[in-house]
């Protein structure tokens, strides 16, 4: 069962309507709509969980085992791109994960393949990452030789 049947089913077993549950979840109507007709899925985990609460299911009912491994997959590469190159590192590493999640939108690729494509792309990633840092000004790197994640305090512009 893909994520709309389930979204439709745990709302119809809740007996909410379609206008209802966005009320509740803070999206509009159609964006339900798209939902359940399996044109769109949500992107942000905040939406997932709004659901899952309005609804009085847990988060791992409308996913597979596979894809929650995926998804924990992913939020560990953010977290270890976080702890290496700070907030805005993340920023880029979630913008990469977006941006090759849509780029295989509506293709199908099998679950061996989307872990040895997502295992490129982290190493892709991190090795620009390392390549990158041997351009950046030394005052600018942290004590381990990564790049420190905010600009040290003596060249921020005064106001």
């Amino acid at each position: 069962m893909q994520f709309g049947e389930k979204l439709k089913a745990a709302r119809k077993a809740a007996k909410l309507s379609q206008s209802k549950l966005a009320n509740e979840v803070g999206v509009s109507s159609r964006t339900i709509q798209f939902y359940e007709l399996g044109d769109r899925e949500p992107r942000k985990a905040s939406t997932i969980l709004a659901l899952a609460h309005a609804l009085g299911v847990g988060t791992d009912y409308f996913f597979s085992t596979e894809e929650l491994a995926r998804a924990k997959e992913q939020e560990e590469f953010l977290n270890e791109t976080a702890k290496r190159y700070g907030s805005r590192g993340r920023a880029q590493a979630q913008l990469l994960l977006d941006q090759t999640n849509s780029l295989f939108a509506g293709g199908e690729l099998t679950d061996e393949d989307q872990v040895a494509f997502f295992q490129a792309i982290t190493e892709i990633y991190f090795d620009a990452k390392a390549k990158a840092k041997k351009y950046t000004p030394k005052r600018y790197l942290n004590s381990d030789g990564g790049a420190s994640p905010a600009e040290p305090e003596r060249h921020k512009r005064q106001p």
